[in-house]
């Protein structure tokens, strides 16, 4: 039995020989040693995110295809739409109609939301234009020109009289202003500014109180917040005007003198 055993023994033991052998055969056949101190120049492979970079540097994106001529009126479409809505707001409110501060409100409110959205539309679908850059200026002009007018008539308050005049006037002069200079080769000079910004954005929330307050008649509350708010905010529209205007002429007295 013990030399049973022992034929067994060497048996496997010659089994787990020839097998060590033959994987480290295959071993050496698959990783070729290489003599010593040679230079070994491991070729490592680009990665997915690396091969996208490197295609996207060979091919860059495609732009986008142009948008048709109806799209890109879009912006203008809009700034018209300002014009459209003067002669609907001067009937209604010259009208005796018991919705005409509602509407007129509404209206106004619309338009005024349209002349942020027409310059957006324009840079973000491609389609400023130079017809675009003259026109949105021009009916922002008669829509808040229009609607003073219309105040000052129907209303009694020498102070509303007396800002609706100043800015009128105030809006003509710029607007000459920034004529010339632009014969001159110098129209960015008098670019608008904070001060105009900051006067155009009291200026219209200030017309739109004008316009809503009678229709808040049935609520207490908010008919005193507007009437008590709108002669404030438009007497500081009218400040911001002065002050926007007289920055212009500061910044133009070189070309005028």
């Amino acid at each position: 039995q013990t030399s049973m055993a022992s034929l067994i023994a060497l048996v496997v033991n010659a089994a787990l020989t020839v097998n060590a052998i033959g994987m480290a055969s295959r071993h050496a056949v698959s990783h070729p040693q290489l003599p010593i101190g040679s230079r070994v120049r491991i070729q490592s492979r680009p990665s997915n995110r690396l091969r996208l970079c490197d295609q996207q540097l060979r091919d860059p994106t495609p732009e986008l295809p142009p948008l048709s001529s109806a799209a890109q009126q879009i912006p203008n479409a809009l700034s018209l739409s300002r014009v459209a809505v003067i002669p609907v707001i001067c009937a209604l409110w010259l009208s005796p109609h018991p919705w005409r501060s509602p509407w007129c409100a509404g209206l106004f409110g619309l338009a005024t939301l349209t002349d942020g959205l027409d310059g957006y539309l324009a840079r973000k679908l491609n389609a400023v234009s130079r017809f675009g850059a003259f026109l949105d200026p021009v009916t922002d002009k008669l829509l808040v020109c229009t609607c003073l007018v219309l105040l000052v008539s129907t209303s009694a308050s020498g102070l509303i009289t007396t800002c609706g005049l100043v800015a009128i006037a105030r809006e003509i002069a710029v607007s000459a202003l920034r004529e010339w200079m632009a014969q001159s080769g110098k129209r960015d000079e008098v670019r608008v500014g904070m001060l105009g910004k900051c006067k155009t954005a009291s200026q219209l929330v200030s017309i739109w109180l004008f316009f809503a307050t009678p229709a808040c008649t049935s609520r207490p509350m908010l008919h005193a917040i507007a009437m008590h708010a709108a002669p404030p905010l438009l007497v500081l529209s009218t400040v911001l005007s002065v002050l926007s205007m007289v920055q212009y002429f500061l910044a133009a007295r070189t070309a005028l003198f």
